[in-house]
Protein backbone atom coordinates (compact mmCIF):
# COMPACT_ATOMS: atom_id res chain seq x y z
CA UNK A 1 0.00 0.00 0.00
CA UNK A 2 1.24 3.38 -0.84
CA UNK A 3 1.33 5.34 2.56
CA UNK A 4 2.14 9.07 0.39
CA UNK A 5 -1.85 8.68 -1.20
CA UNK A 6 -4.52 9.97 1.05
CA UNK A 7 -8.09 9.70 1.18
CA UNK A 8 -10.69 12.29 1.78
CA UNK A 9 -14.24 12.56 0.69
CA UNK A 10 -16.65 14.81 1.91
CA UNK A 11 -20.36 13.87 2.74
CA UNK A 12 -23.58 15.99 3.85
CA UNK A 13 -26.94 14.23 5.66
CA UNK A 14 -29.40 16.56 4.73
CA UNK A 15 -31.95 15.40 6.87
CA UNK A 16 -29.31 15.63 9.97
CA UNK A 17 -28.24 18.54 8.78
CA UNK A 18 -24.21 17.81 9.44
CA UNK A 19 -21.20 17.93 6.81
CA UNK A 20 -19.03 14.94 7.22
CA UNK A 21 -15.20 15.15 6.50
CA UNK A 22 -13.24 11.78 6.50
CA UNK A 23 -9.66 11.10 6.20
CA UNK A 24 -10.22 7.39 6.21
CA UNK A 25 -11.46 4.93 3.48
CA UNK A 26 -14.02 3.02 5.80
CA UNK A 27 -15.24 3.22 9.36
CA UNK A 28 -13.14 2.98 12.18
CA UNK A 29 -13.03 2.92 15.38
CA UNK A 30 -11.59 6.58 16.55
CA UNK A 31 -12.08 9.31 19.96
CA UNK A 32 -14.60 11.78 19.36
CA UNK A 33 -13.44 15.23 20.68
CA UNK A 34 -15.52 18.64 20.74
CA UNK A 35 -13.61 21.26 19.73
CA UNK A 36 -16.09 24.03 19.30
CA UNK A 37 -19.64 23.72 19.93
CA UNK A 38 -21.06 21.43 18.07
CA UNK A 39 -17.84 20.62 15.76
CA UNK A 40 -16.18 17.24 16.60
CA UNK A 41 -13.23 15.53 15.71
CA UNK A 42 -12.45 11.92 15.92
CA UNK A 43 -9.23 10.62 15.59
CA UNK A 44 -6.94 7.26 15.94
CA UNK A 45 -4.78 7.78 18.81
CA UNK A 46 -2.93 4.57 18.21
CA UNK A 47 -1.84 6.12 14.46
CA UNK A 48 -1.92 9.59 15.29
CA UNK A 49 -4.61 10.09 12.46
CA UNK A 50 -7.02 12.33 12.37
CA UNK A 51 -10.35 9.63 10.76
CA UNK A 52 -13.26 12.35 10.50
CA UNK A 53 -14.54 16.09 11.15
CA UNK A 54 -18.22 16.28 11.94
CA UNK A 55 -20.01 19.75 11.77
CA UNK A 56 -23.44 19.75 13.05
CA UNK A 57 -26.45 22.39 12.50
CA UNK A 58 -23.71 23.14 8.56
CA UNK A 59 -26.68 24.57 6.76
CA UNK A 60 -27.51 26.84 9.63
CA UNK A 61 -24.34 28.12 10.15
CA UNK A 62 -23.61 28.67 6.92
CA UNK A 63 -26.73 30.56 6.44
CA UNK A 64 -26.93 32.81 9.63
CA UNK A 65 -22.84 33.14 8.19
CA UNK A 66 -24.11 35.18 4.76
CA UNK A 67 -27.67 36.34 6.04
CA UNK A 68 -24.86 39.11 7.93
CA UNK A 69 -23.56 40.11 4.83
CA UNK A 70 -19.84 38.95 5.79
CA UNK A 71 -16.64 39.79 3.91
CA UNK A 72 -15.40 36.95 3.43
CA UNK A 73 -15.97 33.29 3.75
CA UNK A 74 -13.54 32.55 6.24
CA UNK A 75 -14.58 35.72 8.38
CA UNK A 76 -18.63 33.98 8.33
CA UNK A 77 -16.95 30.49 9.00
CA UNK A 78 -14.60 31.78 11.85
CA UNK A 79 -18.03 34.24 13.09
CA UNK A 80 -20.34 31.22 13.07
CA UNK A 81 -17.89 28.74 14.98
CA UNK A 82 -17.42 26.79 12.08
CA UNK A 83 -13.56 26.83 12.42
CA UNK A 84 -12.22 26.33 15.67
CA UNK A 85 -9.92 28.90 17.29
Amino acid sequence: MDKTKSHFSVDYDNEQDILYLSFAKSAQEAIAEEISDEVFVRFDPSEKKLVNIEILNFRHRIEMAFEKGRASLKSALNETYLLPE
